[in-house]
């Protein structure tokens, strides 16, 4: 057989899941089959941080964590997230802005699981694990960049995977 149509060919096994992707953009498949089945958001946590693609003087940008996640690694952020604002300082909340986060994922398992794409039924797997992400800001002197403050705030986490989550401006 000639390798002309062989793309064409090997596309066409995925026509099904195509299909049912389409149906899915559509609305004609129904959506979401599993929301309110999950468990609650815990507690948020008000948190302050000093944003690197802004030149504030001494005034810092209000985001927020998931309080579980706070406790258990706040220790690790305490030059670059604070819960309370200096005397002398200021808040505010900037629209659209999201100050850079790490992302901690513990309790990785060392097994996966087997699951099923809801949309095209396509069977893939999962190594299960728990995710919080916790907001960091440049420290108090400033002079520092997103990426290293991720690494210095990474190397006092043990036993996890950070990730860093850019800022968005």
């Amino acid at each position: 057989m000639s390798k002309r149509y062989s793309r064409i060919i090997a596309a066409s096994r995925y026509a099904p899941q195509l299909a049912a992707y389409q149906k899915w953009l559509t609305g004609e498949a129904t959506r979401q089959p599993n929301v309110g089945k999950g468990t609650a958001r815990g507690l948020s946590k008000v948190l302050y941080i000093n944003p690197f693609a802004y030149t504030l003087t001494t005034t810092l940008v209000t985001q927020s964590a998931q309080d579980a996640a706070w406790e258990s690694y706040s220790e690790s952020f305490a030059l670059y997230t604070f819960t309370a604002v200096p005397q002398g300082s200021s808040s505010i909340k900037i629209a659209r802005y999201r100050a850079p986060r790490v992302n901690v994922i513990s309790n990785i398992s060392t097994s996966k699981t087997e699951m099923t794409s809801h949309i095209t039924g396509n069977v893939y797997y999962v190594k299960k694990g728990k995710n919080q992400s916790i907001p960091f800001g440049n420290k108090s002197g400033g002079g520092a960049t997103a990426e290293s403050a991720f690494a210095a705030i990474s190397a006092t986490l043990n036993n996890v995977k950070s990730v860093l989550i850019p800022e968005k401006v």
